[in-house]
């Protein structure tokens, strides 16, 4: 069975809701929306050596001046000199960096420009207020991109110091300095030079622009900026540390969406992605992760070359990190291709990825449960002898308790979990999840003020009930493995209370259920038919 993504028919079936045949596919469809949602956890824009712009509350820009700290010790001795103005007692932080703008906006001497710049870049890394939306505004980025233009080489680092910074803060800001035609004059500094702290500065100023929306990226991949980086990662022999971390990074962000060019930009990014996941560096492992995470969301042509290269085991091995930075995107990428068909999901199967996504079920962290939850009912929703893969796991029981978990989207997964591993699954492993009250914790759903897990639930129920029945008649018993487990939760009554539920799918549910094994009528041989019971 392939489970396909088709946005077009989520988006039909949006105003109407949908009965449980169309559940699978649908959940398969929101799973791309929440992806999209959720990798923006990982911060699309970094503040150079200074606090993440992307963990602080945005403060307006009165907040903001009232607070700067530029005071007389920030002012270095040499550009005392040339501006008294800047060690004036009297003057307060605010007016004294504005002083320092308009010092660099009308100066014309290198050296000062060097002073004042390196200046204004220490305010920008290090004042705890980051004034980043403040100095933008101010129209000094006009002159910044000139100084990057400038060949004094020591001024292009500052300036562009300065660029990466800004460029960290809103959306306006960064306009602004795409107005100004800030990523020609970065293009020129990584293409002039290649190998030096300003390009890699460089790097990192686009990598800020292109996290900021779908818009910027396209025009930062337009630059050429990732097939650059791609042939220094694929050339050099010795790049380590803090160069290669931003480049890796840049990839990563320059990865999101899905332009033309961006789909070049993904094929060479698999030529380089084996070495960059044999490196021993956290962050390059978890941002190549998160790169293939980006390139892969919704994109199922895009498995199978990834599975091609090798590096399946490679990530199911990740998933089983230490490291919540790397676990978290390994995670996302295993989810992506358990989304294929049969065969790639069988690949990572193969690689041992349920031995490593079944113990993340009891972790503490929300996000990984739930990651592992999803890969799990991706899995599930495969051939039969996937499906019976998960409920034959030594950890079963964990994943029934899924159902009981206070968030709801993980009870939601675990719903689609059992749903569909009780459609597939032979009637021998369906009545040993019995054991784990699974019947129980079903029942506790079926009055859940979520249409979606009545539904599921309900769906899982008849499914139990149809392999107990099987397995009673197979086996010559006189006594119904599930029936009367049931009946001593109050599920039977609960099921019963639903005819007069105003949705008409979950009455229509609980109608079948009752007809087809509450009321005393014989199993149609037609209900037996739609089964695997094995035994």
């Amino acid at each position: 069975m392939s489970k396909k993504i088709d946005i077009q028919e989520r988006n039909q079936q949006f105003l109407k809701e949908p009965g449980v045949e169309d559940y699978r596919r649908i959940h398969d469809d929101n799973l791309v929306q929440l992806r999209k949602k959720k990798r923006n956890e990982h911060l699309a824009k970094r503040r150079a050596f200074g606090t993440d712009r992307a963990t602080q509350a945005e403060d307006s820009p009165e907040m903001v001046s009232d607070a700067i700290r530029f005071d007389i010790s920030s002012v270095p001795e040499e550009l005392a000199k040339y501006e008294r103005q800047l060690v004036n007692p009297d003057l307060s932080p605010t007016n004294r960096l504005n002083t320092l703008i308009s010092l660099i906006i009308s100066s014309t001497s290198m050296d000062l420009l060097k002073l004042s710049v390196r200046t204004l870049r220490l305010v920008l890394t290090y004042d705890e207020t980051n004034p980043c939306k403040y100095i933008g505004d101010s129209g000094i980025s006009a002159k910044l991109i000139q100084c990057v233009l400038y060949p004094d080489k020591d001024l292009q680092y500052e300036a562009v110091w300065c660029i990466t910074n800004l460029s960290s803060g809103e959306d306006k800001v960064v306009d602004e300095l795409l107005r100004l035609n800030v990523i020609e004059a970065l293009s020129k500094v990584f293409n002039e030079n290649p190998s030096s702290d300003i390009a890699n500065q460089a790097v990192w100023a686009l990598g800020n622009i292109a996290g900021g929306s779908q818009e910027q990226r396209d025009k930062v991949v337009n630059c050429g900026i990732g097939e650059w980086i791609i042939k220094q990662i694929s050339t050099s022999q010795r790049m380590t540390g803090t160069s290669l971390n931003t480049m890796v990074w840049t990839l990563a962000n320059l990865l999101r969406g899905k332009t033309l060019q961006q789909a070049s930009l993904f094929q060479e990014f698999l030529s380089i992605s084996l070495k960059l996941l044999c490196l021993d560096n956290e962050d390059i492992l978890s941002d190549t992760l998160w790169g293939f995470a980006y390139a892969m969301d919704g994109e199922v042509g895009r498995i199978q070359p990834v599975l091609n290269t090798g590096l399946g085991m490679r990530i199911v091995q990740l998933v089983g990190s230490e490291s919540y930075k790397i676990k978290l995107p390994a995670l996302r990428v295993i989810g992506n291709i358990l989304l294929g068909d049969e065969l790639q999901t069988q690949t990572i199967i193969d690689y041992g990825v349920i031995d490593q996504l079944v113990p993340l079920v009891n972790s503490q962290n929300k996000l990984l449960k739930k990651d592992a939850a999803w890969c799990i009912s991706n899995i599930c929703s495969g051939s039969v002898s996937q499906a019976e893969a998960i409920l034959a796991h030594a950890g079963i029981a964990s994943i029934v308790a899924l159902l009981r978990d206070p968030d709801f989207s993980i009870k939601l997964e675990a719903c689609y979990i059992f749903v569909n591993s009780t459609n597939r699954a032979n009637s021998n492993l369906i009545i040993n999840l019995l054991q784990y009250e699974l019947i129980e914790e079903l029942c506790q759903l079926i009055d859940h003020q979520d249409s979606r897990i009545v539904i599921l639930s309900l769906q899982t129920i008849w499914n139990i009930l149809k392999h107990s029945k099987a397995y009673m008649i197979f086996h010559n018993e006189n006594t119904d493995r599930a029936l009367p487990r049931l009946d001593e939760v109050g599920g039977i009554s609960k099921i019963e209370s639903l005819q007069g539920h105003r949705n008409y799918d979950i009455y229509q549910k609980a109608t079948e259920v009752i007809k087809e094994f509450l009321g005393g009528e014989e199993v149609s041989q037609n209900a037996y038919q739609q089964g695997n019971f094995e035994f």
